[in-house]
């Protein structure tokens, strides 16, 4: 998990910045909140697994697309600045299973 953010300074008081995420992978998950992986030309990608990018401060996972149809995210304002804290991690999306043994 990467934990990390955006911060805009010198902002005027009246701003409200707001961020948008668009993936370029080649063929684009459906679900517009995962991140489709993809590798240089002739490597392997790796299977069943997507990146999720979230506000760290919500937890909201957030789409990615045009910025306009896939949302806007406000970024949070104090004094000048304003910042959106990200978080990035793997998420299996691949088949799984999962046995229960019970006594």
């Amino acid at each position: 998990m990467l934990s990390n953010g955006i911060s805009l300074g010198n902002c005027a008081a009246s701003t409200k910045p707001t961020i948008g995420l668009r993936g370029k992978a080649a063929q684009p998950n459906a679900d517009k909140t995962l991140l489709q992986l993809s590798a240089p030309a002739a490597r392997a990608v790796a299977q069943g697994f997507n990146l999720v990018m979230t506000d760290a401060s919500t937890g909201e996972w957030i789409a990615s697309g045009d910025p306009v149809s896939a949302g806007q995210y406000p970024m949070k304002r104090v004094g000048n600045m304003a910042t959106i804290p990200l978080r990035a991690q793997y998420i299996r999306s691949g088949a799984a299973e999962l046995t229960f043994t019970f006594p």
